[in-house]
């Protein structure tokens, strides 16, 4: 089993923020994304093959991954993935949202600037710490759908911010997902927009998992098992 490094990306974090904050202010900077950081959602497939129980991940990848179609499958094994961390990883014996590698549904991938991979590092720590220095219940949620989607905005939000969740005293795994993508997304992209229109208490893993298809790209589950980072081909 792989020994999984989680202080390096944080670290190649930081000293890439040195070099921001080093460089001069006359000279605009584009959103940088040297650090080749990916958000990953695993959702796993319930009974009726439907996605659920979603498990939100950052990684961080040696060198950027091959999307050619050509170069994807002359090269099987992809890109050697490094976490950085995971949401809820751990927290505690009860609330573990944990990857089974036998139920994975699928795999959506997301690639994000090294600014919103530090906010990523900052808002998991903070859930993760709330959730495992409380008593935090933590539950999955079902496809079960409460109220019908188009009756979501009606209806107040109750925990809506990842701050709001200190004094929570429960948390659904979609939920849960949805405050954080809402936190560390940059606000005017079209994903972190779509995410916005999902309730956190009563969207669906069906649901979340509607709003990220359009955005982010598949990963090969087969690679994906083995710690590698590999575009599906299809």
């Amino acid at each position: 089993m792989r020994t999984i490094k989680k202080a390096t990306a944080y670290e190649s974090y930081l000293q890439h923020e040195k070099f921001l904050d080093d460089q001069s202010d006359e000279c605009p900077i584009e959103p940088a994304r040297d650090m080749n950081y990916y958000l990953l959602v695993i959702f796993h497939a319930d009974t009726d093959k439907r996605p659920c129980r979603p498990v939100v991940r950052l990684v961080h990848l040696p060198h950027a991954p091959q999307t050619n179609r050509n170069d994807t499958t002359a090269n099987p094994r992809g890109v050697e993935m490094v976490n950085a961390c995971q949401l809820c990883e751990m927290c505690s014996d009860r609330n573990n949202l944990v990857v089974d590698n036998l139920k994975i549904h699928s795999v959506k991938a997301l690639a994000i600037t090294d600014a919103e991979a530090g906010y990523m590092l900052n808002s998991v720590a903070d859930i993760n710490q709330q959730v495992s220095v409380r008593n935090f219940s933590l539950s999955h949620r079902s496809n079960l759908a409460l109220i019908p989607r188009i009756l979501h905005g009606a209806f107040p939000k109750g925990v809506a911010t990842v701050f709001q969740l200190r004094v929570a005293s429960s948390a659904t795994d979609v939920q849960l997902a949805i405050l954080m993508l809402q936190d560390i997304l940059n606000p005017g992209r079209s994903v972190s927009m779509k995410i916005h229109m999902l309730h956190p208490y009563l969207a669906t893993p069906d649901n979340l998992h509607d709003a990220l298809s359009l955005f982010t790209q598949p990963l090969d589950t087969f690679a994906f098992k083995s710690d590698s980072f590999k575009f599906a081909v299809f």
